[in-house]
């Protein structure tokens, strides 16, 4: 069975789930099967972004990067259809963020042109394919994101109030509160209804809070599969959440 090793951006993640699980500030790294990996990428309500492991390179300098990208088989992930974006945090061995970020995208349509292929197109607000470059003292990692926009406005476009509740705590509030699921629920502080919105979601789509936000979502896709609404959804008129 396919595993792969993925990225998530959350304070604390569900170690139970995989052997291999190392967490270094907000992010962490956990690798397992396909199977269990789509079941937790689609569940988890306190990541707010999931990204999976595309390279690790080792780089002295940005012609480096640039020389090892080339080598890359981005074809494969996506075509001249698609838009793309690159989110760079680099420093030690790739000082500029921003030059990484262009000698990225020259290797990758630089790739396309090389297999006469022409490259995808560069979009900053929706883009089909997000990578993120990340670099440490003389190595360079590359990852693609499984979402373009932050999984915790979970894609129902509800408009908070004035200062709501962030959507990745309300999930984790429910979680520890023991909720089963089965029983009511009840929130006494609603405000603009951020817990009772989590709770409603997990029950719409059986568990898994994010299937609207991955949904569209051509990685996810690639990986796993279109998410199946029918499977997911897990009605009962018994239970009340007010």
């Amino acid at each position: 069975m396919s595993r792969w090793s993925f990225w998530a951006v959350a304070r604390r993640s569900n170690r139970s789930r995989f052997k291999d699980h190392l967490r270094k500030q907000r992010w962490n790294f956990f690798q397992g099967p396909a199977k269990a990996l789509k079941e937790f990428i689609l569940s988890t309500g306190i990541a707010s972004g999931i990204s999976i492991s595309l390279k690790y390179w080792r780089v002295e300098n940005p012609e480096d990067l640039y020389d090892q990208a080339l080598q890359f088989p981005f074809e494969k992930i996506l075509n001249s259809e698609h838009s793309l974006r690159i989110d760079s945090a680099t420093k030690d061995s790739l000082k500029d963020s921003r030059y990484a970020t262009y000698k990225l995208k020259d290797a990758i349509f630089d790739r396309f042109r090389s297999k006469g292929k022409e490259p995808p197109k560069i979009s900053r607000e929706e883009p089909d394919f997000l990578f993120y470059l990340r670099s440490h003292s003389d190595h360079a990692k590359l990852s693609l994101g499984l979402n373009t926009r932050p999984l915790q406005q979970r894609g129902h476009g509800r408009i908070g109030g004035e200062a709501p509740i962030r959507e990745i705590l309300a999930s984790a509030l429910i979680r520890y509160s023991g909720w089963d699921a089965k029983s009511q629920l009840y929130d006494p502080f609603c405000g603009s209804g951020t817990v009772v919105v989590e709770a409603a979601l997990k029950l719409l789509y059986g568990g898994h809070t994010n299937y609207r936000s991955l949904a569209s979502s051509l990685p996810f896709q690639k990986l796993f599969g279109q998410p199946n609404f029918k499977e997911n959804l897990n009605l009962s008129s018994e239970i009340k959440i007010f």
